[in-house]
């Protein structure tokens, strides 16, 4: 209880008590009164015990904490710097072993503590006269004072030491479970510091601790910015400047649509941007889109070699002798014309067809895509031409009589109900799918680096497909 009497004495009798309370002064559970004035926040009665009795400043309580710790997690600059200025502890910050000495027993240095607190002008005092204490790492998790920070949201002091020409290589440094910066940043919800680490920092998105896991893998989805979060992870590469960090990103959210779905399906297009390789959906969505170009090619072989036979055998047969041998019976009915046509339209428009998968290869997925829009529509003109071919060929060589009339306007509803009903339900089906595409996209307020593929498959996670055309 001694260094409770002390403190409650005036400076007069201050020297006096020194000596008959010395020994106690040294050594208590509690801590010393130098610990006692430090919580207090008593910076004429610290400085004075200093003076007097500098050695205090490495003295210890119960829990490790030397007065330095007390001072620097409570964030009392003024104290901190009188303990600093001291000559023990000056001496012992210029042979640069303050960091090793000074850890209590949680495995916390005073710098640590005072990155917890976030205090800019402790740190700049530390980076002036040891900045060797700041690579001094926590001993438990291997965490350093850019982590401690993040930890705690102290944004301006992360930014302040990210500053500094000296921690430039300590800001990338991992901790014990291989966790960077924005791993910590992006589990704790700190939107400034995650927007501030991808512009201003080279910390990748894509890097994975031990664990597998990559920043977006640690997101809350209960965080209030879950979605600006997911928006500044998406967005990768920002072109703002650092005086828009920290200010929110709009979110524009459809009336009737339902954050759990949308939270779910921005999660999987993170996840997809996110790995260093492609995971198995996006290897699956590729593969897809490969073997559509594959078919078509296939399709449109088809096409061409049926077209081109039944050019060379049009319906109703040729003239088997006299002037117009080899010349079609049927030529010069309305329903041959329309066959003919029909059928050199999709010939042609089917060999187009196979020259062009054939002579371009894309890489890129959005050009695949686009690639496969246009061969996917040549396809529907060459179909719909052979269609209307078969219907032309069948008013020529059907009977017109009176009880097989009935067959031609069965295969024209045929023809219209398959063809065209499978039309309709493609068109309503690409529709919906693109709604909810732009559904997911009104959730951002920046639309992603890359979209095509990435969100299609995050919009149309549910239902495990999409149209493309």
């Amino acid at each position: 209880m001694a260094p409770q009497k002390f403190i409650r004495n005036d400076m007069i009798s201050l020297p006096r008590l020194v000596e008959e309370y010395l020994s106690m002064l040294k050594e208590t559970y509690e801590g010393t009164g130098l610990h006692l004035a430090t919580q207090q926040g008593d910076e004429v009665y610290a400085k004075k015990i200093i003076e007097l009795c500098p050695s205090l400043v490495g003295s210890t309580n119960s829990k490790g904490d030397t007065p330095l710790h007390v001072a620097a997690r409570l964030g009392y600059t003024s104290i901190f710097i009188g303990m600093l200025e001291s000559l023990k502890l000056h001496n012992a910050c210029e042979r640069k072993t303050i960091d090793a000495e000074m850890m209590n027993n949680d495995g916390l240095t005073p710098l640590h503590c005072a990155a917890m607190k976030g205090s800019v002008e402790i740190l700049e005092e530390f980076l002036n006269r040891a900045p060797s204490s700041f690579y001094s790492v926590t001993l438990e998790k291997r965490e350093t004072v850019f982590h401690i920070a993040a930890r705690h949201k102290q944004n301006e002091a992360f930014i302040s030491m990210a500053k500094s020409d000296n921690l430039g290589q300590l800001l990338y440094q991992l901790d014990v479970d291989g966790n960077t910066v924005l791993h910590v940043a992006a589990s704790v919800g700190s939107i400034a510091l995650v927007n501030y680490i991808m512009v201003e920092t080279n910390v990748k998105v894509t890097t994975k601790n031990k664990n597998g896991f990559v920043a977006v893998d640690l997101l809350n989805e209960e965080d209030k910015d879950f979605l600006k979060l997911s928006n500044a992870l998406m967005c990768g590469q920002r072109s703002s400047s650092p005086r828009e960090i920290g200010n929110q990103t709009k979110a524009v959210i459809l009336h009737r649509a339902d954050d759990d779905t949308i939270k779910k399906r921005q999660k999987e297009i993170l996840r997809f941007q996110s790995s260093d390789t492609p995971n198995k959906k996006f290897e699956m969505q590729l593969e897809a889109l490969q073997s559509a170009r594959n078919t078509l090619a296939i399709v449109a072989v088809l096409i061409a070699s049926v077209t081109f036979t039944c050019g060379l055998n049009p319906p109703g047969g040729v003239y088997q002798e006299g002037f117009s041998i080899g010349k079609s019976t049927a030529g010069k009915t309305i329903a041959f014309m329309i066959f003919w046509i029909s059928n050199s339209i999709a010939l042609f428009t089917s060999v187009s067809m196979v020259i062009l998968l054939l002579s371009i290869i894309p890489y890129r997925e959005d050009s695949l895509l686009k690639f496969l829009v246009i061969a996917h529509w040549m396809m529907w003109v060459a179909v719909a031409a052979m269609a209307s071919a078969y219907v032309s060929a069948a008013l020529v060589t059907l009977p017109h009589f009176g009880e097989t009339n009935w067959l031609i306007y069965a295969t024209v509803a045929i023809a219209s109900l398959t063809l065209g009903g499978m039309f309709v339900y493609l068109r309503f089906n690409l529709a919906k799918c693109m709604f909810r595409k732009v559904t997911l996209l009104k959730c951002l307020s920046t639309p992603p680096v890359r979209k095509n593929g990435y969100v299609d498959m995050a919009a149309n996670i549910e239902k495990g497909y999409y149209s493309y055309c």
